[in-house]
């Protein structure tokens, strides 16, 4: 649930090794709370997201927009989370072996190598030449990317229409909804 005070509620899913944390600022509860079915855009909702791989977060404290406690500030969470969960489905049907995700309007990427049932996660960050430096690997059975990627999604979605129920009726919340119950399907 988003709390309507100062505090920020840290919306946390997904095994150890391989977490997504979301925390929903209470600003954007004003956003969600006036947000009307047919005028709220998903794209819209911004949250801070922190990774951990192995039970540390990948990037580093005090680069741009990365707090001290491992979150990165400002993400519009729906957009990564739907774009996420179509890549981990799409490596759930065997329809590929490898999809990468960006960190929704940063440098950072989520890379994903599906082999014998396990998938090796990798968090890489791109240099303004174009290159990739790699922050933190893992490699994790293929449920447990599924369940950190289901919860996450299932928390913000949870958060979002428990702080409005009118949203539940938004046509992006229920496509999104349908996606993160594909997923759950997957696992």
């Amino acid at each position: 649930m988003i709390r309507g005070s100062e505090d920020s509620e840290d919306l946390s899913g997904g095994p150890r090794s391989f977490r997504i944390a979301v925390r929903i600022l209470a600003g954007d509860k004003g956003y969600i709370d006036q947000s009307t079915s047919e005028d709220f855009k998903y794209d819209a909702l911004d949250a801070d997201v922190r990774l951990t791989v192995n039970g540390t977060p990948p990037f580093p404290s005090g680069a741009h927009r990365v707090s001290e406690d491992g979150f990165v500030s400002a993400i519009p969470v729906i957009d990564f989370l739907w774009h996420l969960a179509a890549a981990v489905m799409r490596l759930a049907s065997g329809d590929t072996h490898h999809e990468s995700v960006t960190l929704t309007s940063t440098d950072y990427h989520l890379d994903f190598l599906k082999d014998n049932g396990r998938v090796t996660v990798r968090v890489l960050a791109e240099s303004s030449e174009g290159e990739f430096e790699l922050l933190a690997e893992t490699s994790v059975p293929s449920d447990e990317v599924i369940q950190a990627c289901t919860r996450a999604a299932e928390l913000v979605l949870l958060g979002v229409t428990s702080a409005n129920p009118e949203l539940e009726g938004n046509a992006d919340l229920q496509r999104f909804a349908a996606t993160v119950r594909k997923l759950r399907g997957a696992g």
